[in-house]
């Protein structure tokens, strides 16, 4: 019987009735997978053995031999210092009505 003809009282009327108008029965039988009984086969392993083996940062830190990416990195970080000095210059200007 399936897990929900068992969680509703059982079957056994169902079963009569698909007999009473030919209907295989048996598919009542048939327990679903989600029904939550242990249908692992054997020697299937039930836990995951990787789980815990994920480094702790996502993002490794660069190789001390990565000189390009050392150099994108200065560039980026004066390109940063460049904009913030702009938008300071920009607000001190506008503050002293020069703008």
């Amino acid at each position: 019987m399936s897990s929900f003809g068992a969680a509703i009282g059982g079957g056994g009327a169902l079963k009569e009735a698909m007999t009473r108008r030919g209907i295989d029965a048996s598919v009542l039988d048939q327990q679903s997978p989600a029904a939550g009984g242990s249908s692992v086969p054997m020697g299937v392993p039930t836990t995951n053995p990787d789980v815990g083996s994920m480094p702790s940062s996502a993002v490794a830190p660069p190789k001390e031999e990565d000189n390009e990416l050392k150099i994108a990195l200065k560039a980026m970080s004066g390109f940063i210092g460049s904009e913030g000095k702009l938008r300071r210059d920009i607000v001190t200007f506008k503050n002293q009505g020069l703008i």
